[in-house]
Order: C-alpha cells, then sequence, then structure tokens
C-alpha cells in the first residue's frame, strides 16, 4: 500500500508568486529565434485553453511553450523573449519524477493568478453530490487525488469535471483555490 502522499508526490505548497520567482531564477541563456515555437499567451481567456496557443511572432515576456524536436513529441519549456526571440529558456520538467506538461500547467496557473485572472471552475451543487468543472489540463498530483476521492464527470461545461459527496466539496474547492491558485467563477443547482 502507499499512503495517500507517497502516490499524490504533490510539491510543497507555496504562494503563486514564490513558485514564479523560484522558476524563473532558473532560466538560461538562450539565444536567437526557436524554429516551430509555440507559446501559451496569458492574454487570452482563461477558459479557452486551446485558443490560447500561438505561434511565436514578435511577443516579449515569460510563456510557458513547446517546442519541437526531430523524433518524439515537442518539447515543454519556460522562455522568456523579447520581440519573438528566445532570450532565456528552461526545458522543463526540473523536478525529478515530474512529466512536464504537469509542471507546465501548474506554471501557467501560477503565471495567471499573479496577472489577477486566474483559471477558474465552476461548481454544480446537487442534492447528495456536487461537481467541480475545469476549463485547462492540472497537474497529474490533482488528477491523483481525485482519482481516490471522486470520480469523473461525463458531461461537463469545462474541459473535464469530478464528481464528490457533498460533504467532500468545501475541502476540494479549499484544495483548488489554495494548491492550483483557482477562483470559482460560479455555482448552479441542478
Amino acid at each position: 500500500k502507499l499512503s495517500m502522499e507517497v502516490w499524490l508526490r504533490k510539491p510543497r505548497p507555496e504562494s503563486s508568486s514564490e513558485y514564479l520567482k523560484r522558476i524563473g531564477s532558473k532560466l538560461q541563456q538562450a539565444e536567437g529565434v526557436i524554429e516551430g515555437l509555440s507559446i501559451l499567451n496569458s492574454e487570452k481567456p482563461v477558459t479557452h485553453y486551446r485558443r490560447r496557443w500561438e505561434q511565436v511572432k514578435n511577443q516579449s515576456g515569460r510563456f510557458i511553450a513547446r517546442r519541437p524536436q526531430p523524433y518524439g513529441n515537442d518539447l515543454w519549456c519556460y522562455v522568456e523573449l523579447m520581440e519573438g526571440r528566445a532570450n532565456k529558456l528552461l526545458n522543463l520538467p526540473i523536478e525529478n519524477g515530474s512529466r512536464g506538461c504537469d509542471e507546465a500547467w501548474r506554471l501557467q496557473l501560477a503565471i495567471d493568478a499573479e496577472r489577477g485572472l486566474p483559471q477558474s471552475f465552476t461548481v454544480t451543487e446537487e442534492e447528495d453530490f456536487g461537481a467541480i468543472d475545469f476549463f485547462s489540463p492540472l497537474p497529474i498530483f490533482a488528477l491523483r487525488r481525485w482519482a481516490i476521492l471522486g470520480e469523473p464527470v461525463n458531461k461537463t461545461t469545462g474541459l473535464f469535471g469530478y464528481r464528490f459527496r457533498s460533504e467532500e466539496m468545501p475541502q476540494e474547492i479549499k484544495f483548488v483555490q489554495k494548491e492550483l491558485w483557482l477562483r470559482q467563477v460560479f455555482t448552479q443547482a441542478r
């Protein structure tokens, strides 16, 4: 048997600003244009994950990015661009045992929270159950938690959702607000 802590492999608690500062300090020098680089644009609405992705043009700032490699899936990275040119770059994952996508998604959660436009979730309440719907992918430690405590929802208003018993809803709402820096946009009853 594995304890819940070992199964989740949850990162240490920290604020979105602490997390951004820690990861930002690891960026390393990079030079030039990276062909085929696509970025997750934080300026686009948080409720449309796929629409947030775009090819690099003349953007400046720090972005979650994907860059092609000769064989296999595109690599996840965190990049600082200046007018479309890579100034600094950090390949993800940096933590042992993590996946690049999980670190990228958590980093984007922190970026959005620090911009004052955190990613969001909705709550649907029923008599004995409730559901939480999400609009963007989330790190695997959250999904592992919900594999134990909840069940996936087939019909959702977002990208995916989980259903919980009513008495578990307050703790799961607190979890997504504290650990993932999300905000609740509305609650509806069925």
